[in-house]
């Protein structure tokens, strides 16, 4: 940092960087090259803040080291100069320690003016204040103020001439001799070049050899350049690539444990670096959890209860110590906070919270139990208290539904029953005692009737509350060994759901007097289950809220006689710590619920879609083609059009799809088999099973035939290729053979036992024509499916690629694929023609790259249904469908459709959960154009559709829908946590 204490300058200019921010630069240079010898840097040296001054905290001192090494003090007078503080403070420090005829004045705005023994102070505007009265005669000035900045340069005589008047008392000189002295400066200068011009043009010759050696150097030094910032380049996005696949892994590590985490997390990796790995892992991460918000709660209590309205358009969120908090419900379930208030009374011990069926009253149970005026939510009143003798207070709330009677269960074995038709006057209608030493639990059927009751030593009982003043007991339970912890009646009330605190669950039916156990579930955990919400009217799904922190949902289409456990998703951002487990509670529409419970960030409720957002919809749109043991359905759907064509056995239907992709009437009829549809389902082509393939119009129903057994067209619709030769199909109705007939490789046992070596160039033109065909966008590229049987008894399913030449000979390519099981494989070409797939029956499917020259190679390991890597295991034939746009993969099993995300084919993942309506294996899948529905046909010949609407808008914008989500992105603090290497930056 230079001191410009140690420096000495001709002079220091004073001026206002607003008004002269142009001209004082140009000033200085001016000053400092007017009448330059030709072997000094500057005439002169004069100081300006910005240019002599670096960064630097002790601004004025360096200011004032400046002014007492200076010899003249130029002030460019305006009127803003005259107002600054700065200019102001500098003219002052300057006459303490200068003398005032050292200053010299440059007028570049406003107005200087004279009076006689000082400057007047109303006609000078430009003067800072402290210069008036500070001269004993007019100062030297200058006037600047017609100089606009493209006029700023000494080779202008005007400005030259300003200069010069400022040049010669720095300089000691009359201003016609510094003038002189620029012009005999400049003469020398002009000299001195024209000599050294004859010298250089002499080096100049001299230097041309090596500079032609330098530029060369030059050149190789910037090449070299450029490779390390190429690879500096590389390296750095090699390192944004790993960050981003870490990120990746942690958010799949948290994806079951904190999905809010994991989805931010997901969505940073995609922001660093957005590729196949990182689109799909997000994606990946969206479809596995039901996710929906989380609301942070700022009370230490934890959350006993989660009530619901009626109409669900409030929830109340009640904490041990009397918290409550009130909730306004938007239609995707979230929660936006409306009011809060205190059960304060009796030390607000508080269990249990309620809804009035109006919406209109709460009541909170507790030790006293309290009831609350909430039509103004934002605003909750105190309506009464319910103190009558329940023991330690009342450890549940429940109202009848449709009416304003209340049900409260005491803690030592009493249950009242309260008229609130008047809130703030509650009439004790009956109050009645059970054998169940301590009440943990209390439910009702759905029209109020039927009242269950459980106890802390594993009691249950039934009471009939028709008769409101005298309920009657109807049946009780065998006792159980644990407590009952949670109850659910179905609505008819014929069924007790009753939760133990071992962990088991018991469906206990009651006929008359007494109850018949029915299946019993033990969960996964022995800490008992929380909560039991038993089905609506229109449900058959029980949620069973796991006091390790898992969701549970069983199947009662049959009065629980059947009990299928469907999924296990976590309800919190953490494992909850048995014994103190947050409740769970289903909101009235059955699309979200609620959990609650805490983590290292503190109590929080956290909302959960029952049904997956992006879950394929059914169509609600089904039809029933038949079948029979020597044939089954088969489906084809085109690339961009709007058709699909079913194989019914007895011919070919078709059915046209509306822009959603939803079938809306059927279409023309075809005779035929084994249907395929060009892509953009103008045209399609039937076998007769005899050697001829019939191609016709779905427009005008117009039909050509040519030679086969099986056909397919390539990609691109330019081609249809059967078993017997290459079609050009420009004129659909005029076929014209491309090439020779198709001679086939051998498919003798012979050759099949030799099926593993790399090639076979020729064959005697035998093939089973029933086996699949598929063709790539060149129409010469084959892949077909084959099984032979071995002498040894055994046999394996294998698949080639091909290529057709010239002379017809259809040459194997490559290595031969084996499915590894004695029956037919399945095979699919991705739409792009990049990818094979082939499926075994034991349930193994296998994606293979078309691309590299060691095509067909295989990616990764093997995928099956549900997520597994297949183990060889026999699970049954497997269906599979490449989507239009080839990133995804839908997969057929016994009895579900699962989807996978294939965009990184190294690593398929598995999107959502298996799904189904079938009444068996899917037998057949096909994807509509743009992938907006996916239907499958089952064995007995019953066809389905899903919507994908919903899929594919999460598959649009991952990043988007993750930020919806969660709401923000990883903060500072979080992104130091998380990542290493790469900055901050918003991603959200």
């Amino acid at each position: 940092m230079t001191d410009v204490g140690k420096i000495r300058y001709s002079a220091f200019i004073s001026y206002s960087r607003t008004a002269d921010g142009d001209l004082a630069p140009a000033l200085q240079q001016g000053l400092q090259q007017f009448a330059k010898p030709w072997n000094r840097l500057r005439a002169l040296r004069v100081f300006r803040d910005d240019a002599n001054l670096s960064a630097n905290p002790g601004l004025w001192t360096s200011l004032q080291s400046a002014m007492d090494g200076a010899e003249y003090f130029i002030l460019l007078a305006s009127p803003e100069a005259a107002a600054s503080e700065w200019v102001e403070k500098e003219v002052r420090h300057w006459l303490a320690h200068k003398p005032a005829d050292h200053i010299l004045i440059a007028l570049t705005d406003g107005d200087l003016r004279w009076a006689g023994d000082d400057f007047d102070r109303a006609g000078s505007p430009s003067l800072p204040p402290a210069l008036f009265g500070a001269f004993v005669e007019e100062p030297r000035w200058v006037d600047l103020r017609d100089f606009g900045s493209d006029q700023l340069r000494l080779q202008l005589p005007a400005f030259r001439d300003k200069v010069a008047d400022l040049a010669a008392p720095l300089h000691g000189l009359p201003k016609d001799e510094m003038l002189g002295e620029d012009v005999n400066q400049y003469a020398r200068t002009r000299r001195l070049v024209r000599g050294a011009a004859a010298v250089l043009v002499t080096l100049t010759l001299l230097a041309s050899a090596a500079a032609v050696v330098a530029i060369v150097q030059q050149r190789e030094a910037r090449a070299q350049q450029r490779i390390a910032e190429e690879q500096q380049r590389i390296a750095q996005e090699q390192q944004r690539i790993a960050v981003s696949r870490q990120l990746a892994a942690q958010a799949e590590s948290l994806r079951t444990a904190d999905p809010r985490t994991a989805l931010r997390l997901g969505v940073a990796a995609r922001a660093i670096h957005a590729d196949t790995t990182t689109d799909a892992s997000l994606l990946q991460t969206l479809t596995a959890s039901r996710y929906r918000a989380t609301v942070a709660l700022q009370d230490s209590s934890w959350v006993t209860s989660i009530a619901y309205s009626r109409d669900g358009k409030l929830a109340a969120v009640l904490a041990h110590y009397g918290q409550a908090l009130l909730y306004e419900v938007a239609d995707d379930g979230t929660f936006r906070q409306v009011g809060e208030f205190h059960n304060t009374s009796g030390g607000g011990f508080a269990e249990g919270i309620a809804f009035s069926p109006d919406g209109r009253t709460l009541v909170i149970a507790g030790l006293p139990s309290s009831v609350w005026d909430i039509t103004d939510p934002a605003h909750p009143q105190e309506a009464a208290t319910i103190s009558e003798n329940n023991g330690d207070g009342s450890i549940g709330a429940v109202f009848i539904p449709g009416t304003s009677t209340l049900v409260l269960g005491g803690s030592m074995g009493t249950f009242m029953l309260y008229d609130l038709s008047s809130p703030r006057d509650p009439k004790l209608l009956s109050e009645t005692g059970t054998d169940v030493d301590w009440i943990t639990a209390v439910a009702l059927d759905a029209d109020g009737d039927t009242l269950a009751i459980g106890g802390l030593h594993g009691e249950l009982e039934v009471w009939n509350i028709g008769q409101r003043s005298s309920p009657t007991r109807l049946v009780a339970a065998p006792k159980q060994k644990a407590a009952v912890r949670s109850l659910g009646l179905t609505p008819s009330g014929a069924d007790v759901v009753a939760s133990y605190e071992d962990g088991t669950v018991v469906d206990w039916y009651r006929s008359g007097t007494s109850f018949t156990r029915g299946p019993t579930v033990r969960t996964a955990t022995t800490a008992g289950v929380t909560m039991v919400a038993v089905p609506n009217s229109t449900s058959t799904m029980t949620a069973l809220a796991e006091a390790d922190g898992s969701l549970t949902y069983w199947d009662l289409v049959s009065s629980l006689s059947v009990a299928t456990r469907l999924e296990t998703p976590r309800t919190g951002t953490r494992q909850l710590t048995p014994g103190s487990a947050g409740p769970v509670t289903l909101a009235p529409s059955g699309r979200t619920f609620a959990s609650g419970g805490n983590d290292s960030g503190g109590e929080r409720i956290v909302v959960w879609d029952v049904v997956h957002r992006a879950a394929p919809a059914p169509l609600g749109w089904s039809t029933n083609v038949g079948a029979s043991d020597e044939r089954q359905p088969a489906l084809r759907t085109a690339a961009r059009g709007s058709v699909l064509a079913i194989d019914t056995g007895s011919g070919v239907t078709t059915w046209l799809l509306s822009t959603e992709g939803v079938p809306t009437s059927k279409g023309p009829q075809f005779s035929g088999h084994d249907p395929v549809l060009s892509p953009d389902g103008k045209l399609i082509a039937t076998s007769d099973g005899k050697g001829t393939v019939t191609l016709s119009s779905m427009e005008t129903g117009t039909s050509a035939q040519v030679s086969g057994f099986v056909a397919a067209f390539s990609t691109d619709g330019g081609r249809l290729v059967t078993d017997d030769g290459v079609f050009d199909i420009g004129d659909p109705m005029r076929p014209r053979s491309v090439g020779a007939p198709l001679v086939w490789p051998s498919t003798s046992a012979s050759a099949s036992a030799s099926a593993s070596a790399d090639e076979d160039s020729g064959g005697d033109g035998t093939r089973d024509p029933t086996t699949p065909v598929l063709v790539a966008a060149d129409g010469r590229t084959i892949l077909s499916a084959d099984s032979a049987q071995y002498s040894m008894g055994g046999g394996d399913t294998w698949a080639r690629v091909s290529v057709v030449g010239d002379d017809g000979v259809v040459r194997h390519v490559g290595r031969t694929l084996r499915a590894d099981t004695d029956s037919p494989g399945t095979l699919a070409l991705s739409p792009d023609g990049r990818t094979l797939t082939l499926a075994n029956a034991s349930g193994a499917v296998t994606l293979y790259d078309l691309t590299g020259p060691s095509a067909p190679a295989p990616f990764g390991e093997p995928i099956r249904l549900g997520g597994a890597i297949a183990t060889g295991e026999e699970d049954g034939a497997v269906t599979v469908a490449f989507s239009q746009d080839s990133a995804m993969l839908a997969v057929a099993g016994p009895d579900s459709v699962t989807l996978w995300s294939i965009a990184d084919r190294e690593r398929p993942r598995v999107l959502g959960t298996p799904f189904t309506e079938l009444g068996g294996p899917a037998v057949a899948l096909a994807f509509s154009a743009e992938d907006r529905t996916l239907f499958a046909a089952d064995e007995e010949g019953r066809i389905v559709g899903w919507s994908l609407a919903a899929f594919n808008q999460l598959r649009r914008d991952p990043s988007a829908q993750a930020c919806a989500l969660t709401g923000r992105g990883l903060e500072p603090g979080e992104w130091a946590r998380y990542v290493t290497g790469v900055a901050y930056r918003e991603t959200c």
